[in-house]
């Protein structure tokens, strides 16, 4: 049976000891490019565990943009100001992607950080 872990560590996903450091310094500019278009770090460096894995943010962050915008604009009187704050939190979302990607660390989004589309952990 799994663990459940604390509310705090399943907010704050800190991966970066699983990445290694050289990893991470060789892909650090190609992962924070990657909240601007998440297939740009896996051209450039799809080899990289820090990479993909800041690609998978960056994709997860796209995938709740996208859907809550479809849900949202559904809603007819509140579903624009919800829209608005959904945006909002998506665009945070990004900024704090970039600063830690640029800082070298490997943080999920709150709570939905678990979430791997793209594959980013080494098989043992």
């Amino acid at each position: 049976m799994e663990q459940r872990l604390p509310f705090r560590e399943r907010l704050i996903l800190d991966y970066t000891e699983e990445i290694p450091g050289y990893d991470i310094k060789k892909s650090r500019i190609s992962a924070a490019f990657g909240y601007l278009c998440f297939f740009i770090p896996l051209t450039l460096h799809g080899d990289r565990q820090f990479a993909r894995f800041h690609s998978n943010q960056s994709l997860i962050n796209l995938l709740l943009s996208t859907v809550g915008a479809v849900v949202l604009g559904m809603i007819p009187v509140a579903g624009p100001y919800l829209l608005l704050a959904q945006e909002a939190m998506c665009l945070i979302l990004a900024v704090r992607g970039v600063v830690l990607s640029l800082r070298g660390k490997a943080r999920g989004i709150p709570l939905l950080g678990r979430i791997e589309i793209i594959a980013y952990r080494r098989q043992r």
